[in-house]
């Protein structure tokens, strides 16, 4: 069926189409960029949070090593990173391994907190540390 997209109302009273393009993002991200985020640094982290509710957190993981057989691939223990600031919602994760190829990050993020361990399809027994992202809402 052909036609207009659907317009829906988001928390921040811009319109938003029920299939997004390229251009709705940019026109987003420019909004936000006359206007500077509140940025708070502490131990866990740092939280960079926008008036219309967007928080991103920063911080990095602790150092792992995939050695323990999980089926037919090898895991990491279980580690968790309390985010600098909590979120009003589940947030997106996302991380990225400095470094190595061949190994991935699962996540289970959470509004205060994330847990993650890396896998690899090989035994690895070099430690290395995980660089952390989320994505999501505070209630200004």
């Amino acid at each position: 069926m052909q036609g207009s997209p659907t317009f829906l109302t988001g928390p921040t009273g811009l319109a938003l189409l029920a299939a997004p393009t390229a251009a709705d993002a940019r026109s987003a991200i420019g909004a936000m960029a006359n206007t500077a985020p509140e940025i708070t640094t502490n131990a866990n982290g740092t939280a960079y949070r926008w008036p219309n509710g967007l928080q991103i957190c920063t911080g990095n993981g602790v150092a792992q090593a995939p050695t323990f057989q999980y089926g037919s691939l090898w895991a990491a223990l279980v580690a968790t990173w309390t985010y600098p600031a909590a979120f009003a919602t589940t947030p997106v994760a996302i991380g990225s391994i400095i470094g190595t190829t061949g190994r991935w990050i699962n996540f289970n993020p959470s509004v205060l907190l994330l847990d993650y361990a890396q896998y690899s399809f090989s035994y690895q027994s070099v430690s290395m540390t995980s660089k952390l992202l989320a994505i999501g809402t505070y209630t200004p």
